[in-house]
């Protein structure tokens, strides 16, 4: 841990993904990143993340989902 705000970024889209943690790291974050619904759930029981940005539209588990399950 940095000590900076963590952040998990989860969006199936790559150009999504990585435009959003390149702005977000730019700004004083620390970024995780998954492209599905089942990775942003490993990463979130596995670290203290601070804030989820979670697509809704996403192949294997869909963004309403995932929060159903991280909740």
């Amino acid at each position: 841990m940095t000590g900076k705000p963590l952040i998990l970024c989860v969006d199936d889209a790559s150009n999504v993904l990585e435009g959003r943690k390149m702005l977000l790291e730019e700004n004083g974050f620390e970024v995780l990143t998954a492209t599905n619904g089942r990775e942003a759930l490993q990463a979130f029981v596995s670290h203290p993340v601070d804030l989820v940005l979670l697509d809704y539209h996403m192949p294997q588990m869909n963004g309403d989902v995932a929060a159903a399950e991280g909740s």
